[in-house]
Parts: C-alpha cells; sequence; structure tokens
C-alpha cells in the first residue's frame, strides 16, 4: 500500500539554515512506523507520571500505539479522524488531539529539520532533569542532527485550524531564547488540525522579546529521552541485518520497537556522552534499503517492525 501524506504548510524558516526547506505547502509521506516511534518516544500519555517504571513501561507503550490505531484511519491518501474519535466527548477529543498534536510534532521535525530527539520540558522538569521558571514556556526542546538546540511547541486541534493556538505556539516557542549559553538554531510552532485529512501548519516565528535562559545537562536529557526502553523490563537481544539491538515486542498490536545494543549500554552504564558516536558514521538510516521487511531504522538507533496481519491491511 502507498503510504499515506500529511499536507504541511511550512513558513518563515531560514533558507541558509534550512536550504532546501522552501516556505510552501508540501505532502509529507508518514507510515504508522513514524507515528508509532514519534509517539513512544515524545508523546507525553495523560498518566506518564503513574507508569513511568518497570513494567508499567511497556503497558505505556501499547497504550500509546492503541491510541493511534484507534484513533486514526487511512483514508483518502492520508489520515482521518476514526469513528471512535468522533463519539468522543470534547474533553476525550481535546486528550487525544493534544496527543496527536505532540507526536506529528516530531515526525514533522524529524522529516523537515533532522531533529533527532525531542524530549517533553515539563517531563524533565518534574524529573528534577532540569530547574526553570517562567509564565510560559514549550512543550519541547531537543538537538538535531549536528547537536544543536531546538525549541518546538506542538498544538493539536480537533477541528480545524485556528490561528489563535498558532500565535500562542509561536510565543511559547520563543520563551526560550538561550540553552547552555547560546541561542537555539531554530524554534518552531507546529499545530497538528483536521480538514478532510490531517493536516500541519509548520513555522518558525520571528523572535520578538528576550525569553529564558536555561541550563540543560546533555546526559539527563539523554536518560529522559531513552526512558521508554531503559525503565523496561523483558528487552531481549537480537540481531538483524541492520546491527545487533535489544528489543521489546508488544505481541497485542503487531509491533515490536528496539535500541541497538551499544545505545542501550551506554545508556545502562551512564556513558551516555558516547552514545552520539554510533551515529555518526550515517546519519540517514531511512534513506537505507533495509533487509528486513516492514524494519523502520531511525536516526536516534531506534526501531520499528511492524506485523503486516495488524498494519497493512
Amino acid at each position: 500500500m502507498p503510504t499515506p501524506r500529511i499536507s504541511c504548510e511550512v513558513s518563515n524558516f531560514n533558507l541558509r539554515d534550512y536550504p532546501k526547506l522552501i516556505n510552501q505547502c508540501r505532502e509529507l509521506n508518514v507510515s504508522w512506523a513514524d507515528l508509532i516511534h514519534a509517539s513512544i518516544m515524545v508523546g507525553k500519555s495523560a498518566y506518564a507520571e503513574v507508569v513511568r517504571y518497570g513494567l508499567s513501561s511497556k503497558f505505556e507503550m501499547l497504550f500509546k500505539i492503541a491510541m493511534l490505531k484507534a484513533n486514526l484511519i487511512e483514508e483518502n491518501g492520508g489520515y482521518v479522524k476514526s469513528k471512535l474519535y468522533l463519539s468522543l466527548d470534547p474533553t476525550e477529543k481535546a486528550a487525544i488531539s493534544y496527543y496527536l498534536g505532540m507526536t506529528m510534532s516530531y515526525v514533522v521535525a524529524n522529516k523537515l529539520l533532522g531533529i533527532k530527539r525531542l524530549v517533553h520540558l515539563d517531563n524533565m522538569r518534574k524529573a528534577k532533569r532540569i530547574c526553570f521558571s517562567g509564565p510560559m514556556r514549550p512543550d519541547l526542546i531537543g538537538e538535531d542532527n549536528t547537536d544543536e538546540w531546538v525549541v518546538v511547541e506542538a498544538k493539536g486541534r480537533t477541528n480545524t485550524y485556528s490561528q489563535t493556538a498558532q500565535n500562542k505556539a509561536k510565543q511559547q516557542s520563543l520563551s526560550i531564547t538561550s540553552i547552555n549559553g547560546k541561542k537555539p538554531k531554530v524554534h518552531t510552532a507546529c499545530q497538528t488540525y483536521f480538514g478532510k485529512n490531517m493536516k500541519i501548519k509548520f513555522e518558525d516565528p520571528e523572535p520578538e522579546y528576550e525569553g529564558l535562559e536555561i541550563d540543560i545537562n546533555r546526559e539527563r536529557f539523554l536518560d529522559e529521552y531513552y526512558e521508554p526502553f531503559t525503565r523496561v523490563e523483558d528487552l531481549k537481544e537480537v540481531n538483524y541485518s541492520e546491527g545487533e539491538f535489544f528489543e521489546i515486542s508488544l505481541e497485542q498490536t503487531g509491533v515490536t520497537v528496539g535500541i541497538y545494543r551499544n545505545m542501550y549500554e551506554a545508556l545502562s552504564s551512564k556513558g551516555n556522552l558516547a552514545i552520539s558516536k554510533p551515529l555518526e558514521y550515517d546519519k540517514n538510516y531511512q534513506l537505507r534499503v533495509s533487509n528486513t521487511p516492514n524494519f523502520t531504522l531511525f536516526s536516534d538507533g531506534v526501531f520499528v517492525l511492524l506485523d503486516d496481519k495488524y498494519w497493512n491491511n
């Protein structure tokens, strides 16, 4: 089956930093593997603080994947709201929209800006991995393929595009003006909304004022990002043609996810600062032809393997 496509309107990006990112509406190929990877690694569930450790981490992965499958279906060459989504009450729809907004912000930032890791700023604050205060803050901070810091604000809409929500997203994305003493490479406001299909507005706002200056310990940042794997209990060691991994099979969903063995071992031994080195030799994992069917390896060293029975019919 053809990969679903999502219409993405791009505006105001600096062509010096992103010469291929022409400000226009474009169609992005977004697979189920893209959505699952993003939801597991950055999507924040409503009960993330409750199911933070051990076996519960596996259930949180199951929850996030089930949220995608239950609320989105492939139609009209893209993704549309499922009948279940349409039947929810407004509060429930708002929660799903928030979740989809987070997930799609990562997908689009990864595909268009080369952002390889994003974490939820509030998660880091609650885990005491960062200290800050201020009247407003963005949802996400991360790093791109050149290891420069980026700031992303995610908005999810149940229905049509909202300029009011986009203006607020731009303000929030600009609320951090310095990370570790350096201006972030990019501030991005990303709104996910629905017309006939799911759509995206992706914008780099012009700075208007001075915001927060924060410091981030990269080891703590990596701890937060890879926590879905470091806190799960039943990983097993496996070999694919793409390399050696630790994986967990989520049989109920037809999804297997895994992480490079050397990265997992570096994280487990707290040798976190070394884990970017294995990625340096090839920053374009998704462009490689995989010898394993339905296997997608992402630039953060995480893979998603899908069972045809669940995902391709």
